[in-house]
């Protein structure tokens, strides 16, 4: 199932919230896991990374932007990789794309992707896996774009992004198995 895959994008923009008696909450440290992604109802295969990674370690590694073409990473936006705020519901980008009245969210947060942020992607069996950027992806995809700029990320950058699971997904992985 995709889960726990898709931080709140209001998180995001503001990294402190404050409560009703003005202690600030400070949230935790957005990790992305190797998902396991569902093609159909039917299908639990697919585990695309077999480890889960820090958000704010990959964004502040140093490595240089390229290119890719679109057609490399394309086959992420069949992929149920995205929930609604940390509930199941096993959407795709091809989802979206479909019937954007129906997953405003994901279609509002992929029209308001800044194109210009790369987006970050480590070679894995033998082909582009992208560790952040899919809401990117599907956007350039809409408008056409051949290319999109990326960050590779190499297994030498793996020892810097690595965190072990957070214990509400060791939870959540033991009560669906």
């Amino acid at each position: 199932a995709a889960f726990l895959s898709e931080s709140n994008a209001s998180e995001q923009s503001n990294p402190t919230q404050e409560t009703p008696s003005n202690q600030p909450i400070v949230p935790k440290v957005p990790v992305r896991p190797g998902r396991v992604h569902r093609n159909s109802d039917n299908d639990t295969s697919g585990l695309l990374l077999p480890f889960w990674w820090d958000m704010q370690k990959l964004h502040s590694l140093n490595i240089p932007v390229t290119h890719l073409p679109i057609d490399d990473l394309k086959w992420h936006l069949s992929w149920k990789v995205w929930s609604n705020y940390g509930v199941p519901t096993h959407i795709s980008p091809t989802d979206v794309r479909k019937d954007p009245q129906r997953y405003y969210l994901h279609y509002e947060r992929t029209m308001n992707a800044e194109l210009s942020f790369p987006m970050y992607v480590i070679s894995w069996d033998n082909r582009w896996t992208i560790l952040d950027g899919i809401h990117r992806l599907l956007k350039a995809d809409i408008l056409g774009e051949r290319s999109i700029p990326v960050c590779i990320v190499t297994t030498e950058h793996l020892a810097k992004i690595i965190v072990p699971p957070p214990e509400e997904a060791m939870i959540l992985l033991r009560a669906l198995s």
